[in-house]
């Protein structure tokens, strides 16, 4: 998996975890939430592509060699400092503000949609995947992490002083049961491989939008 050099990334806020994804031990953790959407999206390149919640934008190299067409979107307002970070990296992609709920994009614009690390701090899901399921088009997928909230994820968050109940509105069954009322949940899989969800640390879903 492709990363940006280490010298070019910047945060762009307080609860940006992009620095943590350098380091000799919680790096492994933060990359498996990466590696674990590519996983899910297999090895046919979208035409389009759309990045939800990309912070410092860690993922976007990788995701630019999976896609003709590269965009992100984010509620911080350093979009020149990510840009100024893709341009060092030779990658292109059109950012732009904007949130989950609220998408700047026009119906069915996207054929793949991504969206790591951010659900489990939306209060109003239902919304979100309303919005999720209006720009991808009929056939595209979605794929999605968030982590899952069990007594594990607490020892885990709390080793790098964040309290995770106080800090996630919502858990994986919210996240789970939102996504089934407006896209189709075709794989599930958790973090380590081969646990229960309720013993998990993390978890990927590939959904579909069905044709109309």
């Amino acid at each position: 998996m492709r990363l940006p050099k280490k010298e070019n990334i910047y945060i762009t806020g307080k609860t940006d975890p992009v620095h943590r994804h350098y380091h000799p031990v919680i790096s492994y953790f933060m990359n498996k939430r990466l590696t674990g959407a590519l996983a899910l999206m297999g090895e046919k390149k979208a035409s389009r592509m759309l990045d939800i919640g990309y912070g410092g934008g860690v993922f976007l190299p990788e995701l630019s060699t999976r896609c003709e067409e590269l965009y992100g979107v984010d509620i911080h307002d350093n979009i020149d400092k990510v840009q100024t970070m893709l341009s060092k990296e030779g990658v292109t992609a059109k950012l732009s503000y904007g949130d989950v709920t609220k998408l700047p994009f026009q119906d069915s614009y996207f054929d793949r949609v991504v969206c790591i690390s951010v659900l489990e701090f939306v209060e109003d899901l239902d919304k979100a995947f309303s919005e999720i399921a209006r720009v991808i088009k009929p056939g595209g997928d979605v794929v999605i992490g968030f982590p899952v909230v069990s007594l594990l994820t607490d020892a885990a968050f709390f080793m790098i002083g964040i309290n995770s109940r106080k800090a996630h509105p919502v858990d994986q069954n919210d996240i789970l049961k939102a996504a089934a009322k407006h896209l189709t949940i075709e794989k599930l899989k958790t973090f380590p491989a081969g646990l229960p969800m309720k013993m998990s640390l993390f978890a990927h879903a590939r959904l579909i939008r069905n044709n109309d």
